[in-house]
């Protein structure tokens, strides 16, 4: 073998190698397994120049990554309707968000986003997390509820839903 055909299979096995490995993730007890996987985008898939680098839509599969809740103790809050905020830094500008719970037994019913972005791109991926969240946690005890990393393709606006679902758990 020649030193450029040795070169050529180095250079495909770092290729490989590097498609091959990626951060795995664990299933937590917050999130079913199913729901708890990363899926990397293809890498035929052109992006957006105006996507941002950290948030990127993912059309094939809806991917969550969340931390499970520190609590484990239960978390009793009165039957009704809160509206909490949050806030987080997008490439465009800065970001308040606001959510509105509606909570029944310690348990959420439903989650609405009050008010959001006005920026196209922003209003897009926080669209996105709000088709993810739902399905994350309707149904769940507040207690039952972690952090999310990324929710849907969005991973900057569960920074600001962290700090919304925070701030619901301290009024209970």
């Amino acid at each position: 073998m020649n030193k450029l055909s040795a070169s050529f299979l180095a250079m495909m096995l770092l290729v490989v190698i590097s498609a091959c490995s990626g951060p795995e993730t664990t299933p937590t007890p917050a999130t079913p397994p199913s729901a708890t996987t990363q899926t990397p985008p293809p890498a035929t898939t052109p992006t957006s120049t105006t996507e941002s680098a950290t948030e990127t839509q993912t059309t094939t599969q809806a991917t969550t990554e969340s931390t499970p809740s520190e609590s484990s103790t239960p978390i009793v809050i009165a039957d009704g309707t809160y509206t909490t905020k949050g806030n987080y830094r997008s490439p465009a500008q800065s970001e308040d968000v606001e959510f509105s719970f509606t909570i029944k037994a310690n348990t959420v019913e439903s989650v609405e986003l009050t008010k959001g972005s006005t920026i196209p791109n922003s209003q897009k991926f926080q669209g996105l997390f709000m088709e993810g969240i739902k399905k994350e946690i309707i149904g769940k005890k507040l207690s039952e509820i972690g952090t999310f990393d990324r929710v849907n393709g969005s991973s900057l606006t569960p920074k600001g839903f962290n700090q919304a679902m925070t701030e619901l758990k301290q009024k209970a």
